[in-house]
């Protein structure tokens, strides 16, 4: 079964070329901002889900609280360069809400 999220993006400076800008003194991509999407998961492949702790750059992007989401790891790519899905998305809502939508029993 499936469950529809607000997950949380981060969005990086483009170059020229459409290419991510990097930071000439660290060689990391400059991080230009936040953004929620809709995006579809697998309530079978959620691992465990707990409440987030904004950083000060979320609390500037993402209004309300923030539930990070911890994924199964699963290889999709048989062979070749393999690539697995994200172990952890950051979405955009209370945890005790997606606790009850996907029907989880809440312990003590």
């Amino acid at each position: 079964m499936h469950i529809v999220v607000n997950k949380i993006i981060t969005l990086y400076k483009k170059d020229a070329d459409g290419n991510s800008a990097k930071n000439p003194v660290n060689n990391k991509p400059i991080t230009t901002g936040l953004k929620v999407v809709r995006e579809t998961i697998r309530k079978d492949e959620i691992k465990a889900v707990r409440t987030w702790v904004k950083s000060p750059f979320q609390e500037e992007h993402v209004e309300g609280p923030i539930t990070s989401i911890y994924m199964l790891d699963i290889d999709r790519h048989k062979g070749g360069d393999s690539k697995k899905r994200p172990a952890e998305i950051h979405i955009a809502e209370d945890y005790d809400s997606f606790n009850e939508r996907i029907g989880a029993v809440k312990v003590g």
